[in-house]
């Protein structure tokens, strides 16, 4: 477990000199768990790559715990499933613990924080022109957000 939810349990474990640890599923860690890490015995990681944000902890790589049903399916099935051409790259972005918002500590793929939400959509852009394809004009943005045009 980890995130804001973790860190009741985390806390009532320290008390109790009961060992915790905390489990980080991101390449960047979250705000909860990069507080609560102080505390636990052991920060367990999804990725390598998370374990400079927490010099202070010891950290072990276990990867994310999934669902055993979703560790092996044909390749050729998935494609199917989810509409997907065997002919064009594919970029999967998944995500929901770190929100768009210029008042978030949003990061860049250096690891450096963004400044602001253009510095964000510059990655995006860059990221989809990478794998060829066209970025979304201005126009279609605004209809896929359902956003009115700027008066």
């Amino acid at each position: 477990m980890g995130g804001f939810t973790s860190t009741a349990p985390i806390l009532a474990g320290r008390s109790r000199k009961i060992p915790t640890f905390v489990h980080e599923s991101n390449a960047i860690p979250g705000k909860a768990n990069r507080l609560t890490a102080r505390f636990v015995r052991a920060v367990l990681l999804g990725f390598k790559e998370c374990a400079p944000f927490f010099p202070r902890v010891r950290t072990e790589v276990t990867g994310t715990p999934i669902r055993s049903d979703l560790l092996r399916i044909d390749r050729g099935v998935a494609l199917q499933k989810l509409g997907l051409s065997e002919n064009l790259k594919t970029a999967l972005v998944m995500g929901g613990n770190i929100r768009c918002g210029l008042e978030d500590h949003l990061y860049l793929p250096s690891g450096e924080m963004a400044k602001s939400n253009g510095e964000l959509v510059e990655v995006a852009v860059r990221m989809t022109r990478d794998v060829g394809r066209r970025p979304a004009t201005v126009e279609e943005a605004r209809k896929i957000l359902s956003l009115r045009a700027a008066s």
